[in-house]
Formats: C-alpha cells, structure tokens, sequence
C-alpha cells in the first residue's frame, strides 16, 4: 500500500479547520480527482456533519453528489478507508 504520510494529511487538516472561518480555503493537487478531495472528505467528515452520515458508503455517496469527479487512486482510497474511524472519532 502506498498511500500519502498521516502527517501529510493531518497537517492540511488542521491548516483548513485554522484558517476556514477567516480565509476561503482552497485544497487543491494537480488533477483534482484524489488527494485534494480525500482530504476535503476527511475534512468534512471530521469537523462537519455535512455528509449527513457517519456510515462510510453512505457519507462517501454524499461526497460524490458534492463533487462528482471524485475518483481517488488505490493509496488514497485504502488511505480513507483504512483510517476512517480515526477521523469520525477525532470530530
């Protein structure tokens, strides 16, 4: 499995949830399709109840009718899955 460091992730976690009610945050990679938006989903699903569910299929099918052209590659799609409860549990 080859997937992005936990540091990685829970940096720009923090810098978006530090700056979001002062700036607009942008959270971006060079396609779009997998890093930026796992982590706008671990974002959300962290710090919001926007995904309207905790449950991971549901909450993904929710983030998929926020940004359609989320296609996360196998490392950041195992990333999600794997440390999912960890991010529900810190929100």
């Amino acid at each position: 499995m080859s997937f992005i460091a936990p540091i990685i992730v829970d940096t720009a976690l923090g810098a978006i949830d530090r700056h979001i009610g002062e700036f607009k945050v942008l959270v971006h990679c060079n396609q779009g399709l997998s890093r930026s938006p796992s982590i706008a989903l671990l974002y959300l699903l962290k710090h919001t109840d926007a995904l309207g569910s905790q449950d991971p299929a549901a909450a993904l099918l929710a983030f998929r009718r926020l940004y359609p052209p989320y296609a996360p590659a196998q490392g950041m799609a195992d990333y999600v899955r794997l440390n999912w409860a960890k991010y529900l549990q810190d929100g």
